[in-house]
């Protein structure tokens, strides 16, 4: 992926080209962007996103790039207007993931938009390739003042909703998913007791819209993104009175601590520790079945970015995140962790198997 800023007709243009995927954005695109959001800003602009050129967008980039959309949409307090892609094969994809029903909220007339373009463009391409109905988006609204409720309260809400989601995500493609590469009834059951757990709590906790993106892949594997850009893991301890950095006493290499940014990586392992402790299945749950099915799951919050797979998951958590700063390199493809430039509030969970 290429992305450049430039300036056409005195308007300011991030352009991005070439394949689109959740690390580009993560990192190359969102550093690009928080930079000229910052110089336009003062002038009182409001920049133009250009996909013109785009050859591919992953799936689980798709959730990440509403995200981000939405991030802007606030910062400047208005619509973002997007340039959409010249090719049939990519408006095709980006209709058919029900993109522009995201981007425009059509289920709510607006309400939340995130992105303008021509309607009329986006739907007329000549139809180029079998589309493969699995590779979906779908939205979910935050609970507001959540956390308000009295403690009885929430807990009923919460198991309403997490009933609810089970129910709608075995409905829209991700039971046919789990059930492709999950064996067994009761691992099934299981593991979209986490999925839903996870979906649930964005929607509780962040105080963002999230977004769920699925996308069948050449491999034959699938791969399921969650996006918030809410609260994100620190928050969410800190309203629970539980110290975000509980789990920097149980690194064994001290020269670690003195990043700052990584009170993101410590921030997480104390929420995973959390998580470890409950009964219920949740994320620590789902990382076991994932990795235990050859499946590995990325997990991105603010400036840091963390792998599970079969080599990086340990007995426990703490001896999961020891094993990962061992391990800790710069290079992009032998490490299980990623320090990134700029921070990205809120989670993005990424799982392919």
């Amino acid at each position: 992926m290429i992305i450049v800023a430039i300036q056409i007709d005195g308007k300011n243009m991030i352009t991005i080209s070439g394949k689109v995927t959740a690390y580009n954005l993560q990192s190359s695109f969102i550093t690009q962007t928080n930079k000229l959001a910052r110089k336009l800003v003062a002038s009182d602009e409001i920049p133009i996103i250009s996909i013109a050129k785009v050859s591919w967008f992953d799936a689980e980039a798709l959730p990440i790039f509403l995200s981000i959309g939405g991030i802007l949409r606030d910062f400047f307090g208005q619509i973002i207007n997007l340039i959409l892609p010249e090719a049939d094969e990519m408006k095709q994809f980006l209709a058919k993931t029900r993109f522009y029903d995201m981007a425009l909220d059509s289920e709510n007339k607006g309400e939340n938009q995130i992105f303008y373009f021509d309607i009329h463009e986006a739907y007329s391409y000549e139809i180029k390739t079998n589309f493969n109905p699995k590779n979906k988006i779908e939205k979910f609204a935050f609970f507001k003042d959540y956390y308000l409720l009295p403690e009885d309260q929430r807990k009923k809400e919460k198991y309403r909703l997490q009933d609810h989601y089970r129910q709608y995500l075995i409905g829209h493609q991700f039971g046919r998913i789990i059930n492709d590469k999950i064996d067994g009834e009761d691992k099934f059951d299981d593991c979209m007791d986490a999925l839903s757990e996870i979906v649930c709590n964005a929607v509780l906790y962040s105080e963002s819209f999230s977004y769920v993106g699925v996308q069948v892949l050449k491999s034959s594997k699938y791969s399921i993104c969650v996006s918030d850009t809410g609260i994100g893991f620190k928050e969410s301890l800190e309203r629970k009175e539980i110290s975000p950095l509980e789990s920097v006493k149980y690194v064994k290499h001290e020269s670690l601590i003195e990043n700052e940014y990584l009170d993101d990586f410590f921030a997480f392992f104390t929420a995973l520790k959390y998580s470890e402790k409950q009964e219920r299945y949740n994320l620590w749950k789902l990382i076991h079945m994932i990795c235990e099915n050859n499946g590995t799951i990325y997990i991105h919050t603010n400036r840091v970015e963390v792998r599970f797979d079969k080599n990086t998951l340990i007995s426990d958590v703490y001896s999961s995140m020891n094993y990962i700063v061992d391990h800790y390199s710069s290079d992009y493809d032998r490490s299980a962790m990623w320090i990134y430039q700029t921070k990205l509030r809120g989670v993005r969970i990424r799982i392919i198997f």
